[in-house]
């Protein structure tokens, strides 16, 4: 599964939004770590099209190296549905991505909003449904990436 993703990254700074006034120093503009927020981005894109194709086989060994708990999130995402030979009844066919990812400087956090096609694993041609659910991560000081929570769209 490789999704399709499209990037927003948001400068957190006060910079120029008239909380301190125009010259002082807290007001000047953080210079933004552009490579670390691009890589940022390309770990989030990569943990999805991880997590999204081990959900089409029913398993959750990517999400099971978080904190979160990988059977309310196999429940969630539909990774715990009827199966064939290994594979789960209804697959995610496509998906898109929109990463966004808030810096100071560095990448701190980002949001992950994910639309998902879903097909009929017995013949892919026929539409079961879509998702859209949002991912939430935590970015540390050393570029790492952690998914910290699901929330699924009613």
């Amino acid at each position: 599964m490789t999704g399709r993703a499209g990037l927003v990254f948001h400068d957190v700074s006060t910079s120029g939004t008239l909380v301190f006034p125009e010259g002082d120093e807290r007001d000047l503009p953080v210079v933004a770590d552009e490579a670390a927020i691009q890589a940022a981005a390309d770990a989030i894109r990569a943990w999805l099209d991880d997590v999204l194709s081990e959900r089409n086989q029913g398993v959750t060994t990517t999400v099971a190296s978080s904190d979160v708990d990988p059977d309310a999130f196999a429940r969630a995402l539909g990774a715990d549905g009827p199966s064939t030979d290994g594979v789960l009844d209804v697959q995610v066919a496509s998906a898109t991505y929109l990463i966004e990812v808030a810096y100071l400087g560095d990448p701190g956090w980002a949001l992950a909003r994910v639309e998902s096609l879903l097909v009929d694993a017995s013949d892919p041609t026929v539409e079961t449904g879509r998702r859209l659910d949002s991912f939430v991560f935590s970015i540390d000081e050393t570029g790492a990436v952690e998914f910290l929570a699901l929330e699924v769209a009613p």
